[in-house]
């Protein structure tokens, strides 16, 4: 029998709760400890394994419980240096704050590939901890505490933005479809325009290669935001629901043009990560 502890936070006024899914997967009992001694049962509602994020569910929100609204986070990520508090339940004491910094925007680190930047945090994750939500001073939901990167005593933050996306689809169908162009691009920095992202390889067979897209290719914008980094497009490409067309901008040849690309569904191998998922 495996023992896990781990933290978590209501999203729903009907008992959802979000977690880890690293601390969920494959047990054969689920208990939620609202307060000390008052626990309740709870089931699985959905898992994904990508972003390390299930949805459970208890029968009936306890009346003096409160939830998180993740449905208006933040459109943009916080900005590096903003302060945040994590609220966690370290090993068995009450729920406790802790203050940290924004320290990094992230779309890797080490092996590890994200499916949108995500953030990473001062903050160290103690056993009993992975899975806690982090909120802004001003009290706005920020995001939920998805992995540990030991070495450096900090934590990986999936944001509050993205963090809706994957609620909403593990609401509706239990599980989360990410998407895909086939584009592999270099992120350069120029000393006019600073960084750019151009495209390397128009994978064959994919839809950025059936759409038109070419080598050295430089893709400047969505139609909705600016891209320069692999974060941006990594992010523009995220909140494209499958099948539907993504609308990017580039330059060729010293012409600017649109080519609007499918989006679909990436097949996810997973690997190893190199921070550790909960604890």
């Amino acid at each position: 029998m495996r023992l896990t502890i781990g933290s978590g936070f209501f999203v729903s006024k009907d008992g959802h709760l979000l977690t880890n899914s690293s601390l969920v997967t494959g047990m054969e009992k689920i208990l939620v400890e609202y307060q000390k001694d008052l626990e309740f049962p709870a089931e699985i509602v959905g898992i994904d394994h990508f972003s390390n994020i299930a949805l459970i569910k208890i029968a009936v929100l306890p009346k003096t419980a409160s939830y998180v609204d993740c449905t208006t986070p933040e459109v943009e990520l916080p900005k590096v240096g903003k302060l945040a508090l994590s609220i966690t339940c370290p090993l068995q004491f009450s729920p406790s704050p802790t203050m940290g910094l924004v320290t990094g925007h992230e779309s890797t680190i080490g092996r590890r590939t994200f499916p949108t930047p995500i953030l990473r945090m001062n903050i160290q994750s103690l056993p009993g901890e992975s899975g806690s939500p982090l909120f802004g001073l001003d009290g706005r939901f920020l995001g939920i505490n998805v992995a540990t990167i030991k070495e450096i005593q900090a934590t990986c933050v999936f944001p509050a933005k993205a963090t809706n996306r994957i609620l909403q689809d593990l609401m509706d169908d239990g599980k989360v479809d990410y998407g895909t162009i086939g584009l592999r691009v270099v992120q350069r920095t120029d000393p006019d325009h600073g960084s750019r992202l151009i495209v390397t390889e128009a994978m064959e067979g994919k839809s950025a290669a059936t759409a038109g897209f070419q080598k050295d290719d430089l893709i400047f914008a969505s139609s909705t935001d600016s891209i320069r980094t692999l974060g941006d497009l990594q992010r523009a490409i995220f909140f494209t629901p499958v099948g539907k067309n993504l609308v990017l901008k580039l330059i060729r040849d010293g012409k600017a043009m649109d080519i609007s690309v499918p989006v679909e569904k990436l097949v996810i191998k997973m690997a190893a990560p190199s921070p550790t998922p909960g604890n």
